[in-house]
């Protein structure tokens, strides 16, 4: 992010874990109150190393993956 704020002086960037509701909506309230007609890219997502010889971690750890919005 930090790149490429400098790259593009105009933009705004915002760090926020979406995987914690609390986060996400003080994230919301935040843009809002700074930008209340503007439009919000999303750009959020985790990624990890999954053995997939593991059953049960597998499965966890994928679906906390794909469960991040």
């Amino acid at each position: 992010m930090d790149r490429a704020k400098a790259a593009f002086q105009k933009i705004h960037t915002f760090q926020s874990d979406v995987s914690d509701p609390e986060a996400s909506r003080h994230l919301t309230k935040e843009v809002t109150k700074q930008f209340p007609s503007s439009h919000l890219i999303n750009n959020a997502g985790i990624m990890r190393k999954i053995n997939v010889h593991d059953k049960a971690g597998a499965s966890k750890t994928s679906l906390e993956e794909i469960e991040v919005i």
